[in-house]
């Protein structure tokens, strides 16, 4: 089964390349073409989460070759891009779908591996460094999981501009849309994009360091039911993984790093998830077997 994932790797970033975007023509306005090309490549995500499900439930080591398919996809859209496109440039929105397909697999598989409390599995996707080949300097360089996530121009501005539209997310509404059913519960997609901006706070070394941005956060509150069942040191001790700490002790010291150098830094104007230290309450973690 593993053998079927890692061939197909090389041949569906191949394929990508018949989506590209055409924007010498003027018919449709950007962001309508970007949201065309996202529904041409959503049988992509449907095909990937029904892979997932059927991989995983026969070796842990399959997880292996997700993580060099995500290295492989990010590779692809760091080639594509124009290094002198800013981003509301046409130069940089038209490969904005590729953008948005990188982040709905990733969140996607996270949430999967989350909600099936795989947090071994899921640890191999978020703490091992993605190695792409930058043109640039001409050698290798490691990202993070979150450079799997770079947002939208053409929707998130262009798109809630042109139209007026009273939402501050466009991609939250997009990947909302279309990732209906994917989960047991209907939001556990801002679940699960909370948790990794979390993650990323644990695992950030200083304040400049990049963070996931969790698009579907988009709400007054986040209900993140995982974060109250590590109340449980049971639960609390499978779930450590992820945050890269030891125990409690350990835990409490990463958060009064994250609040003193200032990591978990998102605006909370508009987005419902709350601070680190109030989210992850040490008092409580744990109080139970």
């Amino acid at each position: 089964m593993g053998g079927r994932v890692c061939v197909g790797i090389p041949t569906f970033i191949e394929n990508l390349k018949e989506y590209q975007i055409d924007i010498s023509s003027p018919e449709k306005e950007i962001d309508e073409k970007v949201l065309e090309r996202i529904d041409d490549l959503w049988y992509c995500q449907e095909d990937f989460t029904d892979l997932v499900r059927v991989v995983l439930k026969y070796s842990r080591e399959n997880i292996i070759l997700f993580h060099r398919f995500f290295e492989n996809l990010l590779q692809f859209v760091i080639e594509i891009e124009d290094p002198n496109a800013t981003s509301e440039t046409l130069g940089h929105m038209r490969n904005e779908h590729y953008h948005f397909l990188m982040y709905a697999l990733f969140i996607s598989i996270s949430g999967i591996l989350l909600e099936s409390e795989k947090y071994n599995e899921l640890s191999e996707l978020l703490l091992n460094p993605y190695t792409v080949y930058n043109e640039h300097i001409r050698d290798y360089i490691n990202l993070g999981f979150p450079n799997l996530n770079n947002g939208s121009t053409s929707l998130n501005k262009y798109r809630i501009q042109r139209l007026q539209k009273s939402n501050i997310n466009e991609v939250s509404r997009v990947i909302r849309d279309r990732t209906q059913g994917l989960f047991k519960e209907k939001d556990y997609i801002s679940e699960v994009d909370a948790i990794l901006y979390y993650i990323s706070c644990f695992n950030s070394k200083d304040n400049n360091t990049r963070l996931w941005f969790p698009h579907t956060c988009d709400k007054s509150y986040i209900d993140i039911k995982v974060l109250k069942k590590i109340k449980s040191k049971t639960h609390f001790n499978r779930f450590k993984i992820l945050l890269g700490v030891n125990d409690i002790e350990d835990l409490s010291s990463k958060i009064e790093f994250i609040v003193s150098n200032k990591i978990d830094r998102i605006q909370r104007f508009h987005y419902g998830i709350e601070h680190v230290g109030v989210a992850f309450k040490v008092d409580n973690i744990g109080s139970m077997p």
